[in-house]
């Protein structure tokens, strides 16, 4: 959505109150519209230029609407919508009121995060040159705006993600370089400057040894790409493709690629690879909100720019009976879709994890260090085989018969001979040259902690023992959250979706709120089940929420909120509890006044006017003033009672 058409489609009071809530100012002399007008002076909100100084949670959802050209549902983001619609920042959809969608100028200021495609054009557009630049302008344009840089990209952005536009552009180029570009996206999307001479077909007549910007000359095949917004410089030593132009024109690639798998699929066919017990998938969601519990217990926030301490989520591991690496996956994936504070049901937890990790920008097992918040920024760009690896699996999974298995081995090496993985073992070579520590040897590691690390955690596949060795295929569930796109859900409406099957006990069902069950973790232990979450309530736990400053009230209120009742020894522990307490009373004073004569302290006390001034139990040594009672006032009153009021002030 374009800024100008987003301030278009408000009603003319909602314009008129959003002007001038931001202080827009129009001339009626110039030719342009009034909405032009305010889109020129909104172009830079003060919310994106200083985003260090909003919370967390308006942080958490900028990202998550950063990342999503079509808008994000109403309900999975919460409280935190309010704020940033009053603040003009996301307008409801032009043809579907429960979505919400961030204009293309303020989605490009947006800081990446792990919500976000490496490769997406909101990433790769922000670095072009201005030569670039003007070139894709023209070409996309016919010229070039007299408007702010930022606008021209938001406007070119919301072009060049329609897959219309991008279908339409392909269709426009010569045999050679579409050639070009299918050959690129056959090999996962991304060349050095040195293979993209290669497949063009010409000799490498630069000087430079790593032909960095070489491809921008007007000689080189690449430039028609370049110009049209199909290619991007990516790092220093690299070109890609972005994502939404490789979804397009890799779809026939896919079709004919299919066909150098035929050997596992026959084999599967040919063979009933069944093993005798199977260890069948299980939904991540009960265990993402356990852990997300434990480290709220900790009093750990799972924040865009600080990684969770590894101390916190190892004992997390221990407790939940999780190897490290499962840990790591789950809260880097929780943290980068927010859903700390998501809104949305448990039962949509594994969906939201699978989709996030498809989009590699939250891990990469090409890292010996996955957790890429914990790399150095320098480090943040380096390019990876990873997705290309990852989507060559998941499709030689997907085209096996949902009820066989396929033999760990054929998978791994049918993955490595994928025409994607050609280029793998230079990318991690290169990678290596520049921190040989921080990455994985060969693209046949990266594969296999792919199956035998991420897609189990994430319950994307059943696996087995076989008799040729271990077996594995795409759990029902898998297929469904890899197919799908988005979850389309009406509204949350006010329900109980939890009872107390056991006193103390608290089963909680998968339709649950997250962030409703996230608000007993406070003064609650979760425990993971199959089909539940089950919440545990103690003498212990219930302590912790009181030395949080939560009190029976606000206890019982949480629990209300997802239960139809209360459970008599919950009750009767907050009674324990509260009995156990002594009561102390916040109460704001201004000053302390020492009366060394207790004759003139009574008389004070028993005086109208200075009864309404002081408590009424202050120490018998003085006198402790209201807050807000001018020390004229005490003196005035003391004098007429014969006292004499000193002030000592610190030096």
């Amino acid at each position: 959505m374009r800024l100008v058409d987003a301030l278009a489609a408000l009603s003319t009071e909602s314009f008129l109150a959003l002007s001038r809530k931001r202080g827009v100012v129009f001339d009626e002399q110039k030719r342009i519209t009034p909405v032009e007008q305010a889109a020129r002076q909104l172009v830079t909100p003060k919310e994106l230029a200083y985003g260090k100084s909003i919370s967390p949670e308006m942080r958490r959802a900028l990202s998550s609407f950063a990342a999503e050209p079509q808008g994000v549902a109403r309900e999975s983001i919460g409280g935190a919508i309010v704020p940033l619609v009053e603040a003009g920042l996301v307008f409801a959809a032009a043809r579907d009121s429960a979505r919400f969608v961030m204009p293309s100028t303020y989605r490009l200021q947006c800081p990446p995060s792990g919500a976000d495609d490496p490769r997406s054009l909101r990433l790769l557009l922000p670095h072009l040159d201005e030569e670039s630049l003007q070139a894709l302008t023209a070409h996309h344009l016919g010229r070039l705006p007299a408007i702010p840089r930022l606008l021209l990209l938001g406007d070119l952005l919301d072009k060049l993600e329609s897959r219309k536009v991008v279908e339409q552009t392909v269709h426009t180029l010569g045999p050679k370089e579409r050639a070009l570009l299918l050959a690129i996206e056959a090999r996962g999307g991304e060349v050095d400057p040195a293979e993209l001479l290669d497949l063009a077909g010409e000799p490498r007549r630069y000087a430079n040894p790593t032909g960095t910007g070489q491809a921008s000359s007007r000689r080189s095949p690449a430039y028609p790409l370049l110009r049209a917004g199909l290619l991007f410089p990516f790092g220093k030593d690299a070109y890609t493709i972005p994502t939404e132009v490789a979804s397009v024109i890799g779809k026939d690639r896919r079709a004919r690629a299919a066909t150098m798998r035929a050997h596992v699929r026959e084999r599967v066919a040919s063979q009933d690879l069944t093993p005798q017990r199977a260890r069948f998938a299980d939904d991540p969601g009960a265990t993402t909100i356990a852990l997300l519990a434990i480290l709220k217990a900790e009093g750990v926030s799972l924040s865009q720019e600080v990684s969770a301490p590894r101390t916190v989520l190892k004992k997390a591991g221990r407790t939940l009976g999780l190897e490290a690496h499962a840990v790591e996956l789950l809260a880097a994936l929780a943290r980068a879709d927010g859903l700390a504070t998501a809104a949305i049901p448990i039962k949509d937890i594994g969906f939201r994890l699978a989709r996030m990790w498809r989009r590699g920008g939250a891990w990469d097992e090409s890292r010996t260090e996955p957790d890429s918040l914990r790399a150095q920024q320098r480090f943040a760009r380096i390019s990876t085989p990873t997705m290309a690896l990852v989507s060559a699996v998941i499709e030689l999974l997907s085209e096996v018969e949902s009820t066989r298995f396929a033999l760990v081995e054929d998978v791994v090496a049918a993955a490595l001979t994928d025409l994607r993985a050609s280029s793998a073992a230079q990318k991690l070579a290169r990678a290596r040259r520049r921190d040989r520590e921080l990455f994985e040897a060969s693209p046949e590691v990266v594969v296999r902690k792919v199956i035998d690390q991420t897609l189990p955690t994430l319950g994307l596949i059943d696996r087995g023992q076989g008799e040729d060795g271990p077996v594995l295929r795409l759990s029902a569930q898998g297929r469904k959250w890899l197919q799908q796109s988005d979850v389309a859900r009406p509204a949350l409406v006010p329900k109980k979706h939890a009872s107390f099957a056991e006193q103390a006990r608290l089963s909680i069902s998968f339709d649950a709120p997250i962030s409703h069950v996230l608000a007993l973790a406070d003064f609650t232990t979760l425990h993971p089940m199959r089909e539940k979450v089950v919440a545990h309530f103690e003498l212990e736990t219930i302590e912790r929420g009181y030395e949080r400053s939560i009190d029976v009230a606000d206890m019982r209120a949480r629990i209300l909120r997802v239960s139809d009742s209360m459970d008599e020894k919950v009750e009767a522990l907050f009674a324990r509890v509260s009995a156990a307490r002594v009561r102390c009373e916040w109460q704001p004073a201004s000053a302390f006044v020492y009366v060394s004569d207790r004759s003139v302290r009574d008389a004070f006390l028993s005086d109208d006017l200075g009864a309404s001034l002081v408590f009424s139990d202050s120490p018998k040594e003085g006198l402790l003033v209201r807050a807000g009672v001018s020390i004229a006032r005490i003196e005035r009153i003391l004098r007429r009672l014969g006292g004499e009021l000193v002030v000592r002030r610190d030096s």
